[in-house]
């Protein structure tokens, strides 16, 4: 294992912020979803997450809120979909992975690469923790060829519309109606 474990599970909030929650998991294979999908509703938090882009602040983990997962089979990426207690999304979230992939008592999660990317639902796309992605890599916590697959994935994400409104939306009504949301 790495010096740093560099394991993000799907399905659960941090235990940082939320006290009370209800989630599910589930495996789907089909022609266009195939991977670990899941939800999660926060029933109660300890502290709301807060984050500040374009010096506005946005919270995405407050009693009622919720989030989809999908950890895509064969794919170095993981998507989180934050939505307030009205349902509203308030981002999609997308993690560069280096592997996704179930740990030894078969519970989903990716194995980070630091870079990641949020898309907000007004289509601005925001690229975050980059100086993470070259600190690891001067730190020798990930190689050379990570660091440029983390690059050589987000350009394609970007190139083949899959940051996109459109695409995340499709993507979290296929996902919410296979967990009968």
């Amino acid at each position: 294992m790495d010096k740093i474990d560099r394991r993000k599970y799907i399905g659960k909030p941090p235990k940082k912020y939320c006290t009370s929650f209800e989630s599910k998991i589930k495996y789907v294979s089909s022609d266009d979803l195939k991977g670990f999908i899941s939800y999660f509703f926060i029933k109660e938090i300890k502290i709301p997450l807060i984050v500040e882009y374009n010096n506005e602040k946005i919270y995405l983990y407050n009693n009622g809120y919720s989030e989809i997962g999908y950890l895509p089979d064969n794919s170095n990426w993981s998507l989180c979909a934050i939505y307030d207690n009205y349902g509203r999304i308030i981002e999609w979230y997308i993690d560069i992975t280096e592997v996704n992939t179930v740990d030894e008592i078969g519970q989903p999660y990716c194995k980070d690469l630091y870079l990641d990317i949020v898309l907000l639902p007004d289509g601005k796309i925001i690229i975050l923790d980059e100086d993470e992605l070259k600190e690891s890599l001067e730190n020798k916590i990930i190689s050379q060829n990570e660091y440029e697959l983390a690059y050589n994935v987000k350009n394609s994400l970007i190139e083949n519309g899959l940051i996109s409104v459109p695409y995340m939306e499709n993507l979290c009504k296929k996902i919410q109606k296979i967990l009968e949301l």
